[in-house]
């Protein structure tokens, strides 16, 4: 392919530095000066390229940082939306909030997750009824998200 074709045949920027990029490995056992008058010879700039080239490369990534940056903030809203709006009861006995969270972490979390539990609290039994009851929202609040993450993955 010639240089004249690669722009011709670019659609898109990065169409066009695939095109550079193919069209250039075939010069790759070419000296500096060699690849600069082969541009030349094609009717092509080299310093007005690279130029143009970087342009292309700098806007391309501050564009994947704003993307990256933009869902992350989005899904980051999402999140706090979610659980600024759940709406869960607390269990009126504390012994069945203790249970809940036994259950929950058995069940949901693993037994690695109820030993960490166990060892932030140092005995599950012993925790304050706010503590528990913190515990048991922060919890639930983890199964709502869980729940939503897998429903997107699976659906």
């Amino acid at each position: 392919m010639s240089l004249k074709n690669i722009r011709k045949k670019a659609e898109t920027d990065s169409e066009l530095l695939d095109n550079l990029t193919a069209f250039l490995e075939d010069f790759e056992n070419l000296s500096e000066e060699e690849l600069t008058q082969e541009l030349r010879d094609e009717g092509i700039d080299p310093e007005q390229l690279l130029t143009k080239s970087r342009v292309i490369i700098k806007s391309k990534l501050k564009d994947a940082k704003l993307s990256w940056k933009k869902s992350a903030l989005e899904r980051r809203q999402s999140l706090l939306e979610q659980m600024s709006s759940f709406k869960h009861s607390i269990p009126k006995s504390i012994e069945d909030v203790r249970n809940e969270i036994k259950a929950l972490l058995t069940g949901g979390y693993g037994t690695k997750a109820q030993a960490q539990a166990q060892a932030f609290f140092r005995n599950l039994d012993e925790v304050t009824d706010e503590d528990l009851k913190s515990f048991y929202e922060d919890l639930k609040k983890l199964e709502l998200l869980e729940k939503k993450s897998s429903d997107k993955t699976s659906g």
